[in-house]
Formats: structure tokens, sequence, C-alpha cells
């Protein structure tokens, strides 16, 4: 669903909600870092870029566009849109079909924080790993395109389960 808007030479972001509804959009020049969001449509802070698109296990990271370079690689993802989380987004998470989430935030201080905010906050309802992009790499989407898809999936398979109890309130409807 990402476009390219000429006339604004920028990428078309979609935000969704869970049943596939558009929510909001993010339009992101290609020439810089600069975007914003359009107006009238509900506040990121409500939302999770790609919830809609959700799997069993599925890695959370900060950017679209790392989302977006981890499904590029096969894995399911979604984004917080930023280095904060809050009820809002772990509500969402919750009612999505996420039962494993594996967190690969950026490589700094701000992913660190991130990582931990993520961690505490949804022990408990989901089991919870930890994956690492390389160290030389700022994030997913510098990793994709230094060193490709593969470092991405190994990510994955190295990720590291967090010391928790997990208690699943998701029923598979056996036993009614």
């Amino acid at each position: 669903g990402v476009l390219y808007d000429p006339q604004n030479k920028a990428a078309v972001i979609p935000w969704r909600m869970i049943d596939g509804r558009l929510a909001n959009v993010k339009y992101r020049t290609v020439y810089g870092k600069t975007f914003w969001y359009h107006k009238g449509g509900r506040p990121i802070r409500e939302l999770v870029y790609g919830i809609d698109q959700a799997q069993p296990t599925t890695v959370i990271c900060e950017a679209e566009i790392d989302a977006l370079s981890w499904q590029t690689a096969g894995v399911a993802a979604i984004a917080v849109g930023g280095a904060s989380f809050n009820g809002w987004k772990r509500d969402l998470i919750i009612r999505a079909p996420i039962e494993e989430l594996i967190i690969a935030t950026d490589n700094d201080k701000a992913g660190g924080k991130l990582r931990r905010e993520i961690e505490e906050m949804m022990r408990g309802h989901v089991r919870v790993r930890q994956a690492y992009v390389r160290t030389d790499c700022k994030d997913a989407n510098e990793a994709l395109v230094k060193y490709g898809a593969a470092s991405l999936r190994e990510s994955v398979e190295e990720s590291v389960k967090c010391q928790q109890i997990y208690v699943s309130l998701r029923s598979s409807g056996r036993g009614r």
C-alpha cells in the first residue's frame, strides 16, 4: 500500500486499524527525512503500523521503514512510529493475533529505552523475545541495505526469550 506522491515528492505510507480500515497516512519526502501526517487522521499515538498484517510471531520496531525492511526479509513486523510506547499501542497488540512479540528496536539510546518499555508493558500478555540487528547498523533498514535480508532473518533466529510469566488469555475454541 506504499505509494509515491509526485506533487509532494514523498512516499505515502498508510497506517491501518486491525480490521484493515485506513486510519492515517504518513508522507515522507524521498530527498530527506522530513515527514508529516494527513490532517484529520487518527493520531499516531493511538496506532501501530502494520497491525492489520500481524502474525502469531511478529517483530516490533520503531519506524515504518524498519517494519517494511523486516517484511522484505519475509518476517511479519509492526512499528510504533517513534521511540515511545503507550497503553493504546499495548492494547492494539493484545487484540491482534500476536502470540510472540520479537522486540528489535534501533541500536541507540532511544531504541534501548523503547525496548525496555515494550518488554515491561507486554510482559504477561504475549511471549516476548529480544532481537538485535548487527551492531554496526543503526536499524533494520540499514542492516537490510548493507547485509541483505538474510541478516535480518538471522537476527530473528538468534533472538533471546525474555524471562517472564506468560499466560495466554486466548481460547483455541476447544473445550467450550
